[in-house]
């Protein structure tokens, strides 16, 4: 009883469950608390095991820092994997040519592989698109000859600029591989990583 009067009188309403739980883990411990400290109170964290989150924690810490650094013998791969991968066909057969060179010599040239792989597909997105579009294209130019030519020229132009876009960022990556920087594809290249991370702890 003295412990449970050690932590004030019962809580009433949204507060009664809390209060007991508090109460409890005061019992449990059997440890003194100081003068106007607030009790502990019970959380699934006090059942976890904190040096084996903290083991798991610096694991895929130093997974994510081992992963985005290219070694220095295979950073001319690294550069040429994506330096082609922004071109469509072509990326896809750089990517599989690497893949299979190094896809027991290197975890990191693999997980390269892997997010230029889903840039590829990025890539090759708005040119379906404007496939599509120049389809519907000729169908309006039938009907309207000079509408045609002003679309046809606004299809061509956004091919342009996103190509031209995801070119840029795959040049930037194919240097800051070559130059041993970490390097991930916007949005894409953290997923990549998280699931890279996931599947290391998992072993």
């Amino acid at each position: 009883m003295g412990s449970l009067l050690a932590y004030g009188p019962p809580a009433t309403g949204g507060r009664a469950s809390r209060s007991v739980h508090s109460r409890l883990h005061g019992i449990a411990t059997q440890k003194a608390l100081p003068t106007g400290a607030n009790p502990p109170i019970l959380t699934t964290e006090h059942f976890a095991n904190p040096a084996k989150n903290q083991g798991m924690l610096t694991r895929s810490r130093q997974i994510d820092d081992s992963l985005l650094i290219v070694r220095p013998e295979d950073r001319l791969w690294g550069l040429a994997l994506h330096a082609l991968c922004w071109i469509p066909v072509w990326g896809f057969i750089s990517c599989a040519i690497i893949w299979l060179c190094f896809k027991n010599r290197s975890r990191e040239m693999i997980f390269q592989v892997q997010q230029a792989v889903q840039f590829q597909i990025v890539v090759l997105l708005p040119m379906v698109v404007w496939i599509f579009c120049g389809i519907v294209i000729r169908i309006t130019s039938i009907l309207s000859p000079w509408l045609g030519r002003i679309l046809e020229v606004a299809n061509n132009f956004l091919l342009s600029v996103v190509i031209t876009g995801c070119a840029a960022v795959a040049v930037a990556g194919a240097a800051m591989v070559y130059l041993g920087r970490p390097f991930l594809y916007p949005v894409i290249g953290r997923r990549v990583l998280e699931a890279s991370i996931r599947k290391f702890t998992e072993e």
